[in-house]
C-alpha cells in the first residue's frame, strides 16, 4: 500500500527548515523587507509581507479546479494534430509552486521518485513529470482530499454516446506540470478512447 502523501506536513516542514531554498529564501526575503520599510509606508504593505499562507489551502483548490477541467476536457472537440492531449493553463505566483515542488522532493515514497516522479529545472521552466497513473491519482487525491478516479474517466454522450475515455499515464505520455517562469502553471496530460464495443480509437502504439 502507497504511503500517505500528507501535503500540509510536508508543506510545513519546508517553512520550518531554516536552510531550504527557493520559496523558502523568497519567504525569508519578504520578512526583511516587511521589517525594514519606512513607518510612513501604508501599514497593509508591512502586514501582507508579514503573513504566511497556508499553501495547503490553496492547492486544495487548485487541484480541484485542475480536475474539473481534466474531466472536461476529455468530452470535448478533438484536434487534429493531437487528438488526445490537452493542456490547462492557470495563473500561479512562483512561490506557491516551488513550496509544491519542494513537498514532492522531500516525500520519501517511491510513488514521487524515480522512476514514478521527475523534476527538472533551468532558467525559463520547472518541470514535475510523472509518468505513474498510481502517483498522479495519489498527488491528486492528496492535494484535493477527493477521490479522483471519478475525474480522469468518464462515458460520454451525444454522437459518442458508449464510449469511454480515461487519462493515460506512462514513461513515454507523462502527466506533466510546467511552471514557466512568467508565471503560469501547465497542466498536461494524454487520454485514451474507446468505442461502446470497447475497441480502442486512439493509437494503441502511441499511447
Amino acid at each position: 500500500m502507497a504511503a500517505e502523501f500528507s501535503v500540509e506536513a510536508v508543506i510545513d516542514a519546508v517553512f520550518e527548515d531554516e536552510k531550504c531554498d527557493d520559496g523558502a529564501e523568497m519567504l525569508k526575503t519578504n520578512k526583511a523587507v516587511a521589517e525594514n520599510c519606512e513607518f510612513n509606508q501604508p501599514s497593509i504593505f508591512r502586514l501582507l509581507f508579514g503573513c504566511k499562507i497556508d499553501a495547503g489551502s490553496v492547492f486544495r483548490r487548485e487541484s480541484f479546479i485542475w480536475l474539473k477541467g481534466i474531466y472536461r476536457r476529455m468530452a470535448a472537440r478533438r484536434s487534429i494534430r493531437r487528438p488526445y492531449y490537452s493542456e490547462i493553463k492557470r495563473d500561479i505566483p512562483e512561490e506557491i509552486f516551488l513550496v509544491l515542488v519542494q513537498s514532492i522532493q522531500r516525500h520519501k515514497s517511491q510513488i514521487f521518485n524515480p522512476p514514478n516522479c521527475y523534476v527538472a529545472r533551468n532558467k525559463k521552466a520547472i518541470v514535475v513529470s510523472f509518468t505513474s497513473i498510481i502517483s498522479v491519482k495519489n498527488f491528486l487525491s492528496s492535494l484535493s482530499s477527493k477521490d479522483v478516479t471519478g475525474y480522469m474517466e468518464r462515458t460520454l454522450a451525444g454522437y459518442r454516446k458508449g464510449h469511454c475515455v480515461n487519462v493515460l499515464v506512462t514513461d513515454t505520455k507523462d502527466f506533466a506540470l510546467t511552471y514557466i517562469r512568467k508565471g503560469q502553471l501547465i497542466i498536461s496530460f494524454n487520454f485514451g478512447e474507446w468505442n461502446a464495443y470497447r475497441f480502442p480509437q486512439h493509437d494503441c502504439n502511441r499511447y
